[in-house]
C-alpha cells in the first residue's frame, strides 16, 4: 500500500532447471492480497519467466505467472502496468494476468500485458494467456490497452488465447468513459 506521489515498482521473477516442475511469480497472492499505488503518475513493471530446459534436457514443466490472485488499485494520475510472462520447456504456459482485478482512476493509463511460451520438443504443449479469469476497469481517461498472447517454436499442441474466461470465473474488460484503446492480438505459430 502507497500513499500519494509518484511510485515505480520493479518486480522481476525467474526459474530455470531441466527437472521437475518450474515456476515463475511475479505477484502471487491469495485472500486479501492487494496493491494500492494512490494518487500520482505510477509505473509498475512485472516481468516473470520459467524456463524449463537446459542444454536439451527438459523439465516435465514450466509456469511463468506474471499476477495472479491479487487485488490492484492504480488510483488518479498517469499510471504504466506493464506485465510479461515468459515459459518455455517441455510443456510451457505463460500467463500475463490471472484471477486478479485491476482497476485504475481518472487519467489517461497505459496497460501492457503480454505472456509468451514455447516448447522445442514435438511431445510438447504450449499455451499462453494475456488475461484469464481477470477483470480490468479502466474507468475514466484515454486509456490504452494492449494485450499479446503468443505461442511459438513448438511441434507439439500449441494455444494462444488474449482473453480467457474459465470455470466460475470471467475475463472482462470496462474501459469506461474517454476516447480508449483496446488492442488484443493472440497467436500461435509452429
Amino acid at each position: 500500500d502507497s500513499t500519494d506521489g509518484s511510485d515505480e515498482f520493479w518486480i522481476n521473477s525467474s526459474a530455470e532447471a531441466n527437472d521437475g516442475s518450474v515456476e515463475a511469480y511475479g505477484l502471487l497472492g491469495g485472500v486479501n492480497s492487494y496493491l494500492t499505488t494512490g494518487i500520482g503518475s505510477d509505473n509498475i513493471y512485472i516481468q516473470a519467466n520459467a524456463r524449463g530446459e537446459i542444454n536439451n534436457v527438459f523439465a516435465d514443466s514450466s509456469l511463468s505467472i506474471g499476477i495472479q490472485n491479487y487485488q490492484i488499485d492504480l488510483g488518479e494520475g498517469v499510471n504504466l502496468l506493464d506485465v510479461q510472462a515468459n515459459a518455455s520447456g517441455l510443456a510451457s504456459q505463460a500467463v500475463a494476468v490471472r484471477q486478479s482485478t485491476i482497476t485504475s482512476g481518472t487519467g489517461p493509463d497505459l496497460f501492457s500485458f503480454n505472456a509468451e511460451s514455447s516448447n522445442t520438443n514435438s511431445s510438447g504443449s504450449s499455451i499462453s494467456i494475456g488475461l484469464e479469469d481477470t477483470t480490468l476497469n479502466v474507468n475514466d481517461g484515454d486509456d490504452t490497452v494492449a494485450i499479446n498472447s503468443r505461442t511459438n517454436f513448438g511441434t507439439g499442441t500449441l494455444s494462444a488465447f488474449g482473453l480467457l474466461g474459465n470455470g466460475d470465473g470471467s475475463a472482462v474488460i470496462d474501459t469506461g468513459s474517454g476516447d480508449d484503446r483496446v488492442s488484443i492480438s493472440a497467436a500461435a505459430t509452429a
